[in-house]
């Protein structure tokens, strides 16, 4: 039982995180009314690619992965495609929560009075949450249950704070169209099912917890998102210099909505818990998509996460999306739009074409 409620905040804490923190900035411009809808559309499309993604790994032998699962189910071709793609899924993914991080970690510095560069705080997130990673998905686990518990004690009580502060009334601004930069950020917040072959592994391929977490981890953040979404909405002016629609391309976004949200706290015990609960939102997210990445080059690669190996897959997986962060510190929400593009493919697409190649070879058949 401790496994499924670990793995059910693994899920948490790779919805829950730093696409969370980009979603009341990048629909802004739409009616509240509209973000509900299509909201619920992308939870229910990505819980079915996820639910899809998990019937084809349990096909395959505990711990495959995405490149071995396309293999085996499409042949060469989607192994391929699918390494293409899924690297620049979660490379974008890393380079946004690195992004995010970095700047989190560069405002603490500033608070500290410290001179720190935007450079040495990217490279002081990743190696001090890469090396957790390196260490395993249990090590991971612990800390992650640690960090989302605070989370969501701390989310609680900025809500609460933030309550007597929101007018709603704002929720009826905004137009009715679609946008799809926004929409592929709303993709990207309910990508959890890249991390169900690691969970698989870690829950020893017990099937009925895997589909119990999988049930609870989809559903919590869908009813998270939309109070989330419409609290800071009904806080945080959507125009203006320091309004939700100015922080879509700033290279602050993080700080800025930090501000913001301590701005309408006004008290400083408050401004505290919100400092909090947005650091720790950038944090969990680089942490599960970074267990992803690593176990996503062990299987590709053929490659043990321990030894020489390990740091070959370590320095992988951690240097390509530094130097794009350093080159292009800006890159949050561009990232995440990115990321649900790519996702689209990988959590969508390709779980529904490996379903059909494997039936086509009766895999289901050897698993069962």
């Amino acid at each position: 039982m401790h496994k499924q409620i670990g793995s059910v905040l693994l899920i948490l804490g790779t919805c829950i995180g730093a696409a969370m923190l980009a979603l009341p900035v990048v629909t802004s411009s739409n009616s509240f009314s509209l973000t509900v809808i299509l909201m619920v559309v992308a939870w229910a499309v990505m819980t079915v690619g996820a639910w899809t993604l998990l019937r084809v790994n349990l096909w395959c032998a505990p711990g495959s992965n995405l490149i071995s699962m396309s293999k085996q189910t499409l042949g060469i071709g989607a192994q391929v495609l699918t390494w293409i793609i899924y690297l620049l899924l979660l490379y974008s993914l890393i380079c946004a929560y690195l992004a995010g991080s970095a700047d989190l970690v560069h405002g603490l510095f500033s608070m500290l009075k410290l001179n720190v560069a935007f450079y040495q705080s990217a490279v002081i997130a990743a190696l001090f949450l890469g090396l957790i990673v390196y260490a395993g998905i249990s090590s991971v686990d612990m800390l992650n249950r640690g960090l989302m518990s605070l989370k969501l004690i701390v989310l609680a009580i900025v809500i609460i704070l933030l309550l007597p502060h929101a007018n709603f009334s704002r929720l009826e601004h905004g137009d009715f169209t679609f946008h799809g930069s926004g929409f592929m950020v709303m993709i990207t917040s309910f990508g959890f099912g890249i991390i169900l072959p690691s969970l698989r592994v870690y829950l020893n391929n017990n099937r009925e917890s895997l589909k119990r977490v999988l049930w609870i981890g989809s559903l919590l953040p869908l009813v998270i998102y939309l109070i989330w979404i419409a609290v800071i909405q009904g806080v945080v002016p959507k125009s203006g210099d320091a309004g939700l629609s100015a922080m879509v391309s700033s290279s602050n976004t993080n700080t800025m909505l930090l501000s913001a949200i301590s701005h309408a706290l006004s008290g400083e015990t408050a401004s505290v818990f919100g400092g909090i609960f947005v650091s720790i939102c950038a944090l969990t997210s680089f942490l599960g998509v970074s267990v992803c990445l690593m176990d996503f080059l062990s299987d590709g690669l053929n490659m043990r996460r321990q030894g020489w190996s390990g740091l070959v897959i370590f320095l992988l997986t951690y240097v390509p999306p530094l130097i794009i962060v350093l080159l292009a510190p800006q890159i949050f929400t561009i990232a995440l739009t990115y990321a649900g593009i790519f996702s689209v493919y990988v959590l969508i697409l390709l779980p529904l074409a490996m379903l059909w190649g494997g039936k086509r070879k009766n895999m289901q058949r050897y698993s069962e």
